[in-house]
């Protein structure tokens, strides 16, 4: 009986860790601050916050990313440019960025991105890029953005 209770428990807890694994990663990987900015054509710019807390880090450190995605006039991602930083912080309100990188994810390949940077400057990371669209070699979208990702002295993203 005792050996059947142990293969029981065991069988319950293997289903159930995935699940609320999943379900917490989910849920914590956004603040669910968007933005969003009508473009022309049926164009939008849905820019979130991301970060990710699978990853332990140490009080005091936080990484996080601010995603520009451009979506089409049916709803659908196109494009993303992503700003990555990692910031150093303690509760006398000294911030400082330690890090600012970019990255980029083309899901339609009548879309780019051109002028390309992440740059860092005391306690904010920056990103600027220019989107591209063009539909049959000609140019529909033609837009530039500039994005900010700020950490306070208590490790809040912005």
């Amino acid at each position: 009986m005792k050996k059947i209770c142990c293969i029981l428990l065991s069988f319950v807890l293997l289903l159930s860790c995935p699940i609320t694994s999943l379900a917490n990663l989910n849920e914590a990987n956004t603040t669910g601050k968007k933005q969003v900015i009508d473009l022309e054509n049926g164009y939008k710019l849905v820019t979130s916050i991301i970060y990710d807390e699978s990853t332990p880090r140490a009080i005091g450190h936080k990484t996080g990313s601010k995603v520009s995605d451009l979506i089409n006039a049916s709803g659908s991602v196109v494009a993303s440019f992503i700003l990555t930083a990692s910031f150093t912080y303690n509760s006398s309100g000294s911030v400082t960025c330690d890090s600012a990188t970019y990255s980029t994810k083309i899901y339609n390949n009548n879309c780019s991105f051109t002028n390309k940077s992440a740059t860092k400057s005391g306690a904010k990371a920056y990103g600027k890029y220019t989107a591209v669209v063009k539909v049959l070699g000609i140019t529909i979208q033609n837009f530039t953005n500039t994005i900010t990702l700020t950490c306070d002295k208590v490790g809040n993203l912005s």
